[in-house]
């Protein structure tokens, strides 16, 4: 939630070249099923993944050096993954229904960050 709450703060108060792009990724994270993640760390982060593939090719190592997938960390990294966009998408449309004017205002009369 407050992953997702920064996030959407930074993606419609503060323009930036890509800003649009991003918000469709998001858009592309909501409408895919939720296995197609599971199954993508799979393929980067297990045992026989991209990341340790290119570890144990470059370094030598006989056992895979990143092994956090199944733990309670793997799990987390996923919950944050699929959730963040499900949080960041309604709140960013709330958030674009805000009047700047009012907003610039605001700051132009003295008011703190806090108070705007």
């Amino acid at each position: 939630l407050v992953l997702g709450t920064l996030l959407s703060l930074l993606l419609v108060f503060t323009p930036f070249p890509g800003s649009r792009l991003i918000a469709r990724v998001i858009d592309t994270f909501i409408a895919m099923p939720t296995f197609l993640i599971t199954l993508t760390f799979t393929f980067i982060y297990g045992s026989a993944g991209l990341l340790n593939g290119t570890l144990m090719a470059t370094f030598g190592f006989t056992l895979p050096p990143v092994d956090f997938l199944y733990s309670i960390w793997g799990v987390i990294l996923a919950e944050i993954t699929v959730f963040t966009p499900l949080v960041m998408r309604p709140l960013m449309a709330a958030l674009s229904q805000i009047d700047r004017s009012q907003l610039e205002a605001a700051s132009i009369l003295g008011a703190r960050p806090g108070r705007v």
